[in-house]
């Protein structure tokens, strides 16, 4: 059961909270698994705030980092809300601890007032999961850097949220950075 939610700026986590980090990610991420992930040699954009949800024992149950981004839908200018490092401990899924995170980070990016849309890259596996929370599968082209040379995002599904508005679906969005 959720019991706390937390949005907190990465600089401001406690010691605590970043052990707490630390062993959540190995626990969701074990090493051997890391090891071998395709999406390792890739360049990403880390969070600049974070969404913890914690359990009622105390726990920290799921993650979501997050991050605010200047960038372009069909060279128009545009504040994307990007959703990267979502993890729930893997003794707590199918509680709703992601989703709480998901909805927090959401209302976040809506409080905010200036976010266009949210964004969000997933495995194929996850694209129904984060259609039941609402989110969108983008068919249009995902522009992003890859140390300082742009490409077309390829590795994994894009999916976005409407905040004060929703890109076309054939829309040409370029991050000006690399992905998260």
């Amino acid at each position: 059961m959720v019991a706390k939610i937390q949005i907190i700026p990465v600089d401001g986590l406690s010691p605590g909270e970043q052990s707490s980090l630390q062993a959540l990610r190995i626990a969701g991420y074990p090493p051997a698994s890391s090891a071998v992930w395709p999406g390792r040699d890739r360049e990403w954009a880390g969070p600049t705030d974070r969404v913890l949800v914690w359990d009622s024992d105390g726990r920290l149950a799921a993650h979501a980092g997050l991050l605010l981004r200047n960038a372009l839908a069909d060279e128009r200018p545009v504040r994307v809300g990007g959703i990267g490092g979502v993890l729930t401990h893997p003794e707590m899924r199918r509680q709703g601890m992601a989703a709480a995170a998901m909805t927090n980070a959401v209302q976040y990016f809506r409080h905010l007032g200036d976010v266009d849309f949210a964004l969000l890259v997933c495995e194929p596996r996850l694209v129904a999961y984060y259609a039941r929370l609402g989110w969108q599968q983008f068919s249009g082209r995902l522009i992003v850097r890859q140390w300082g040379e742009s490409e077309e995002f390829t590795f994994h599904r894009v999916m976005t949220y409407p905040l004060r508005s929703s890109p076309a679906p054939d829309a040409v969005i370029d991050l000006l950075g690399p992905p998260w």
